[in-house]
């Protein structure tokens, strides 16, 4: 019994061990199976913060795929569109260079239009002037009229001397009296010697002149200076050995000279006065008083031209009117920017009937010239004295120049009505509308004289 018992001892206990590692394994295999959830779950956690960390990573990679991806889409579409762009750019490149060699070409093409018109525009001037025979513009451009002596050398060409001619002034291209010299036969018919040549001289006149050789000293030359009076001019006639003063002083006031400037000029001792216009004039030793007299007077035509006439009307003045203010004018100032400033003053004065009180025209009362006026010769009882009589005096104080010319006609915008000399030495003025200071600025003067 006891080996039985311990037989059925032992295989209870074998089964109870066998239950026991049967529960050991199930434990083993729960703990196994545990082990497994829990490695299941730490890889579950893990395979969690993988996923997270996977997520993110993979997020990032997905970011980063779809960075790619995108950024790939994107090369796509910039590639696409830089194609687009490109493909428009070459279009409008294309069209551009189409556009733009339109443009350009039409550009050229009216550039070169345009010079062809200028060109035929200046070839049918210079034409033009060949058939009349004009070989400058000095005269209708307004330049002033100067004589030239002009010399040919001896061997001088035709090219030489149509240069020298175009260099002096004479001509305005060379080439052209060259050409109308030759047409004419003259290139070797000009001849050397010393000429008296004027800028106003056309080809006619010009080449008669250099075909006919003459000494200068067949001129004589004579200047009349801006402010003469005709009483000085004809005094300085005599002394040249062109005339005598008497002759001169007759032939102005009883010559009849075709100019409608003259006509209806009151009577008066001077009647030319102001007329005779300052300029350097050559005369023929042998020409007559009328020749001489003639060409005095053309030159003032010259000068006086239509657009001041027209002028002078509508400043409400009379040729005469006009060109004794100018003579005023050319008498009182000195300071050559002055000159509108003073013509100003006088038809301020006027405006208002103001003595105008012009020292320069008691000068010409009294006969004689002086860098003072005293207050005694302002009371000359002469239709010229200034202070003697209101407004403009009698007629031309002198003959006036150009310049004061213009002056009269255009004066400055001012409303000065006084005026003193400030410095002697150039001859400024001070001007001013106020008495008052008019007064302060004679003391001055008279200070500064000695007075």
């Amino acid at each position: 019994m006891n080996n039985e018992e311990e037989i059925n001892g032992m295989n209870e206990e074998k089964n109870i061990g066998e239950q026991n590692a049967e529960e050991i394994n199930n434990e083993e295999m729960i703990h196994s199976d545990n082990a497994e959830e829990n490695t299941d779950m730490k890889d579950d956690i893990k395979d969690d913060s993988e996923e997270k960390n996977g997520d993110t990573d993979n997020d990032e990679e997905d970011h980063g795929d779809d960075e790619e991806e995108y950024e790939e889409d994107d090369d796509e579409e910039e590639y696409e569109d830089d194609e687009e762009e490109y493909d428009e750019d070459e279009e409008m490149g294309r069209s551009k260079g189409k556009n733009g060699c339109a443009v350009g070409c039409s550009i050229i093409m009216l550039a070169i239009i345009g010079l062809f018109i200028a060109s035929v525009v200046i070839a049918m001037g210079f034409m033009k002037d060949y058939r009349s025979g004009i070989v400058n513009h000095n005269k209708e451009n307004g330049s002033e009229r100067q004589y030239i002596t002009f010399t040919v050398e001896e061997g001088a060409t035709l090219r030489e001397i149509s240069e020298q001619l175009e260099s002096e002034g004479l001509v305005d291209h060379a080439f052209v009296f060259e050409s109308m010299a030759r047409d004419n036969g003259l290139d070797t018919s000009l001849q050397p010697g010393d000429y008296i040549l004027d800028n106003y001289m056309q080809f006619d006149e010009i080449s008669t002149a250099l075909q006919n050789a003459k000494d200068d000293t067949e001129y004589n030359t004579f200047t009349i200076i801006e402010g003469q009076t005709q009483r000085e001019i004809a005094q300085a006639m005599e002394e040249a050995g062109i005339m005598s003063a008497e002759e001169f002083n007759n032939a102005c006031n009883t010559g009849v000279y075709d100019y409608d400037f003259l006509k209806g000029l009151p009577e008066r001792e001077y009647r030319l006065e102001g007329y005779l216009f300052p300029d350097t004039y050559y005369f023929a030793v042998d020409a007559s008083v009328d020749e001489i007299m003639d060409k005095i007077l053309s030159r003032f035509d010259e000068v006086f031209t239509q657009e001041m006439r027209e002028q002078a009307q509508k400043k409400g003045l009379t040729i005469d009117e006009a060109v004794t203010m100018a003579s005023v004018i050319e008498g009182e100032v000195r300071y050559p920017e002055e000159r509108a400033r003073v013509a100003a003053v006088i038809y301020n004065r006027l405006e208002i009937g103001m003595p105008l009180q012009m020292d320069a025209t008691v000068l010409y009362a009294k006969g004689e010239h002086s860098d003072t006026v005293w207050e005694e010769d302002t009371k000359i009882e002469s239709e010229y004295n200034t202070y003697y009589v209101t407004g403009l005096p009698k007629g031309p104080i002198g003959n006036p120049g150009a310049e004061c010319l213009k002056a009269a006609l255009y004066p400055e915008d001012n409303d000065y009505i006084y005026y003193v000399v400030e410095n002697q030495e150039t001859g400024q003025h001070y001007f001013t509308n106020d008495y008052n200071d008019f007064l302060a600025a004679k003391e001055r003067y008279m200070n500064m004289i000695g007075g």
